[in-house]
């Protein structure tokens, strides 16, 4: 029943990011607006699907670390000069990662070491990015010391003018 109302609200948080979003990521620069709905599908992707719990996700609660940061090389995100993000940011991850708890915290976040908080997730997200040829986002999920995933993915637009986060490119790395 859990699946089912994460599914759902992903579907409802996938339409209401539909209905942001004008700009097209293969020719053009992203609004402000496409830009807060290519961060919320990106959380939903890495938190409630590509988790490395098989599509299942067994968080409670998600701290989102409150700055977007930019992607290396390496599938790592830097949060030096990075954009905090503001309030339409924040609700419209929330609306993407519901039933679950939502809190966003500094990059200064304290985890939990080898024993962490059952249920809990920490999430980092870098800014939209293109090459030219596509763009991607970067994002990391920290559930213990042997439990993380993180890595780019491809976004593009869905059949229905939604933001799409697609396959995994570039460096992925998994505890």
């Amino acid at each position: 029943m859990r699946t089912f109302a994460r599914l759902t609200a992903a579907i409802l948080a996938g339409l209401l990011l539909a209905a942001c979003g004008e700009g097209d990521p293969a020719g053009s620069d992203t609004t402000a607006t496409d830009r807060t709905a290519i961060l919320a599908a990106a959380a939903a992707k890495r938190v409630l699907f590509d988790n490395s719990f098989g599509g299942e996700a067994p968080f409670v609660t998600v701290d989102v670390v409150e700055v977007v940061g930019r992607a290396d090389e390496g599938g790592s995100i830097l949060f030096d000069g990075g954009v905090v993000l503001d309030a339409a940011d924040k609700e419209v991850i929330t609306a993407a990662l519901a039933p679950l708890t939502v809190r966003f915290v500094p990059t200064t976040i304290t985890v939990d070491g080898p024993t962490p908080t059952p249920g809990r997730a920490v999430l980092s997200l870098s800014e939209p990015v293109t090459d030219s040829e596509m763009w991607t986002i970067t994002t990391g999920l920290w559930c213990g010391d042997l439990c993380a995933i993180g890595g780019a993915n491809e976004i593009s637009h869905g059949s229905e003018g939604e933001w799409v986060i697609g396959a995994p490119v570039g460096p992925q790395w998994i505890a």
